[in-house]
C-alpha cells in the first residue's frame, strides 16, 4: 500500500513539473505562435482623367503627335489640290481625246492613293497614341505602387473627382451625378495631386536636362521612389 501510494506521488510530481517546464519554455524559449494582426485597410483615390489632362509630359508628347498628324494631312492636301487642278485641265480637252482620258486616268490614280495614304495616316495616328496612352499610364502606375507602399495604401480606386453633387437641370449630369461610384471620401484619401506634382517636376527636371522623351512603346518604368510628398 506504501509503494502504490508513493507511485501516485511520484505522478503527480512529474505531471507538475512538466506544467511547470512547460511554463519556463514558454517565457524563455520559442514563444507560441501566434496569427498576425492584420494590416488596417487604407484606401486612396486617383482622378486619372485630371492626372493625364495635367500632365505636362503627356501634353507635350500629344502635341508632337497632332503636329505629325498635320504633316501627313499636308501632304495629303496636296493631293487632294493636285487632283482638282487636273479636273480643271479636262474642260480644255474634248472628251475621249487622248489628253482628256490621259486627264481622266491620273485622277483615278491619284484619288485611289489620297484614299490609301489617309487610311495609313489614321492608322499610324491610332497606333501612336494608343502607345502613348499606355506609356505615360504604365508610369502614373509604377509610381502610384511605389506611393501606395511608402504610405501603406492596401488599395488605390480610379474615381472623378469632378463629380459632386449637382442641382443642374439637365437630366444627363443629374443622372451622371447619381451614377458615381465614390459617394464619399475624405481629401486626405484623394492622391492624385501628389502624384501629379511629382510626375511634373521630375518631367521638368528631365526636360531641363535635355532628356526629352520621345512617343515610342516600351518606355523604361520610372524607377525613382516619390520623396515625403504634401499629401498624406
Amino acid at each position: 500500500m506504501r509503494k502504490f501510494t508513493l507511485s501516485i506521488a511520484a505522478m503527480v510530481f512529474a505531471t507538475g513539473a512538466c506544467c511547470l517546464l512547460g511554463v519556463a519554455w514558454g517565457q524563455t524559449g520559442a514563444p507560441a505562435r501566434t496569427a498576425a494582426a492584420p494590416q488596417a485597410h487604407k484606401v486612396g483615390l486617383i482622378d486619372m482623367a485630371y492626372l493625364f489632362s495635367k500632365y505636362e509630359k503627356f501634353n507635350v508628347l500629344q502635341e508632337d503627335l497632332r503636329a505629325e498628324m498635320e504633316q501627313a494631312q499636308q501632304k495629303l492636301k496636296a493631293t487632294a489640290d493636285r487632283i482638282r487642278a487636273i479636273q480643271g485641265e479636262l474642260k480644255q480637252f474634248t472628251q475621249g481625246s487622248p489628253e482628256f482620258v490621259e486627264r481622266e486616268r491620273q485622277i483615278t490614280q491619284l484619288s485611289a492613293q489620297i484614299q490609301a495614304d489617309q487610311k495609313t495616316a489614321q492608322l499610324e495616328f491610332y497606333r501612336k497614341e494608343s502607345q502613348l496612352y499606355q506609356q505615360i499610364y504604365l508610369e502614373v502606375t509604377d509610381l502610384v505602387e511605389k506611393y501606395a507602399e511608402a504610405k501603406q495604401y492596401t488599395l488605390i480606386l480610379r474615381f472623378n473627382r469632378d463629380g459632386e453633387t449637382s442641382t443642374n437641370d439637365d437630366p444627363q449630369k443629374v443622372m451622371q451625378t447619381l451614377q458615381r461610384q465614390v459617394v464619399y471620401y475624405r481629401a486626405d484619401d484623394d492622391i492624385t495631386d501628389a502624384i501629379l506634382n511629382y510626375l511634373n517636376q521630375q518631367y521638368s527636371r528631365n526636360a531641363a536636362g535635355g532628356a526629352r522623351s520621345s512617343t515610342g512603346a516600351g518606355a523604361p518604368r520610372t524607377g525613382a521612389r516619390p520623396s515625403s510628398t504634401s499629401n498624406n
